[in-house]
């Protein structure tokens, strides 16, 4: 163990820092940080999936859209 010696802290022991891989620490593999991603398997998007991601929320869009406009227009034929 490292010791800090700055002045004005109490001197107390300080973790080494190890570096670990992700396959070995099987506790920290399923576990989020603080912003909701885990680093462990953070990488880039590939473009099928950013196009994926794209098309999924165009097309959940124009189905609420159409969903709005149906009920819109049996309210309006039929209630008012």
């Amino acid at each position: 163990m490292l010791i800090d010696s700055s002045p004005g802290i109490a001197s107390r022991p300080t973790p080494e820092i190890r570096p670990q891989a992700a396959a070995t620490c099987a506790t920290d593999s399923g576990s989020l940080s603080s912003s909701g991603f885990s680093s462990a398997n953070a990488r880039i998007p590939t473009r099928k999936e950013q196009a994926r991601n794209t098309l999924g929320i165009i097309f959940a869009t124009a189905m609420l859209t159409t969903l709005a406009v149906l009920w819109f227009t049996g309210y309006w034929r039929y209630c008012l």
